[in-house]
């Protein structure tokens, strides 16, 4: 799994130097049945990354995106106090089209529009569970 995400992640590199659009879906362990079956994959193949590729219509605008240190822990990893939480988001919060898009979900955070409108726990729990029983399905010997 670490060698396909690594070799997914250059590949992306190398496409983007030569001028190419990248994407990483974010549904692929919730449609890897679908995946499958599309792709006629056999038993023991289970796909973990969804990576779109094509050439851009011109210059695309730079996704907006927390800082840095709302991903990454020196050391060893710590839980975000709301203080922190508020920080990491305050600038991206910030942005006429956040603004927006809280009022229109009827939050007072993007943080609340992300865990309770766009990935809510039971979605979070029901699509680990299709890619668990993908994966459980796929590897039970025959």
């Amino acid at each position: 799994a670490l060698d396909t995400c690594i070799f997914a992640q250059q590949f992306n590199t190398i496409a983007e130097m030569h001028g190419l659009g990248c994407c990483y879906l974010g549904t692929t362990t919730y449609t890897a049945p679908e995946i499958a079956k599309v792709l006629n994959l056999p038993k023991r193949v289970i796909p973990l990354v969804t990576l779109t590729v094509g050439y851009p219509e011109g210059d695309a605008p730079v996704s907006d995106r927390i800082p840095i240190e709302g991903i990454i822990h020196e050391e060893a990893y710590h839980d975000y106090t709301v203080e922190d939480i508020r920080d990491i988001y305050a600038e991206k919060e910030a942005r006429e089209d956040s603004r927006k898009f809280i009022e229109e979900n009827g939050k007072t955070t993007l943080a609340q529009v992300f865990t309770d409108v766009r990935y809510p726990r039971e979605n979070n729990e029901r699509f680990s569970k299709i890619y668990y029983d993908f994966i459980r399905e796929n590897f039970l010997m025959e």
